[in-house]
């Protein structure tokens, strides 16, 4: 019995030997739910694409298209949207497709990358949008309707204190946010 446990304990060190590096890679990637896979990094060319097709497709409010031209792409600093933006736009600017060993040019223009570090929640949510269309007829707007007012000096005779007041009026919104096309990225939103 200790025989057979001894030669079973050889043969599996034996085969533990043979195995090479891709094998045991292979292995653990296999042992990884396909979603644990899939959720580590779900931005890819194909989205980029997608993007632009759908802003292609988005209309004024008369029903003529709105030209856009997706040139930012939006997302959290130092999460995998970012990273793989980073390696895409990398291929782009060479002329190829990323992620691919086809010499062929890319479909898509190239971008600015906008990493966000303030993002804390929605990590894998990304954005992209026209910069050139970003005015007082689209996009984020800030809105002041009272200028910063200082008020003061008023000084407080028993302490000796001394007091300002400083007061605002604004309104932070958008106007019109079709410039704008974003995904969860979940390959379902």
């Amino acid at each position: 019995m200790i025989a057979a446990a001894t030669t079973k304990r050889k043969d599996a060190e034996r085969r533990c030997d043979s195995l090479n590096l891709r094998e045991i890679v292979r292995g653990i990637s296999e042992a990884i739910s396909p979603l644990e896979r899939v959720a580590t990094n779900l931005f890819e060319y194909d989205a980029l694409k997608a993007a632009h097709r759908t802003a292609a497709l988005i209309t004024n409010p008369v029903g003529k298209p709105t030209n856009i031209n997706l040139d930012t792409f939006v997302c959290a600093k130092g999460y995998a949207p970012h990273q793989r933006a980073i390696e895409i736009l990398g291929a782009l600017n060479r002329g190829f497709i990323p992620g691919s060993a086809d010499r062929d040019s890319g479909a898509v223009p190239t971008f600015k990358i906008l990493a966000l570090p303030w993002i804390q929640s929605n990590t894998s949510y990304w954005f992209m949008f026209d910069s050139t269309k970003k005015g007082s007829q689209y996009g984020l707007q800030y809105k002041e309707s009272q200028p910063t007012q200082l008020e003061g000096p008023n000084i407080v005779f028993k302490t000796g204190e001394i007091q300002y007041k400083a007061t605002t009026m604004f309104d932070i919104g958008h106007n019109d946010a079709r410039i704008w096309v974003g995904s969860k990225n979940t390959n379902a939103a």
